[in-house]
């Protein structure tokens, strides 16, 4: 049985406002090609999340990991991943 990932209502909106501004100021498909890879490493971090970076100066047990220009924040539970939110790295 493989670990799960669910996302956070805060971390669903992050990712709703993302694939937006990408959609509006890129392309259509940029915008899903980047919720692909964000899904993509969501259920790679499910199976794998000792493979973020430990971020406890923000919040006990919370991890990061980069996908493209963004990083998820994410916390491991159990079986379950917990995608808490998401924000864009500085260039």
């Amino acid at each position: 049985m493989s670990n799960i990932c669910r996302f956070t209502a805060p971390a669903s909106r992050d990712i709703e406002s993302i694939i937006d501004y990408v959609a509006d100021n890129s392309s259509f498909d940029a915008a899903e090609h980047l919720l692909n890879k964000i899904n993509e490493k969501c259920s790679n971090l499910a199976n794998f999340p000792n493979m973020g970076r430990k971020r406890d100066e923000l919040l006990p047990l919370l991890r990061s990991f980069p996908v493209d220009d963004y990083l998820i924040f994410y916390r491991a539970i159990a079986s379950k991943l917990s995608a808490q939110s998401y924000t864009k790295m500085n260039a």
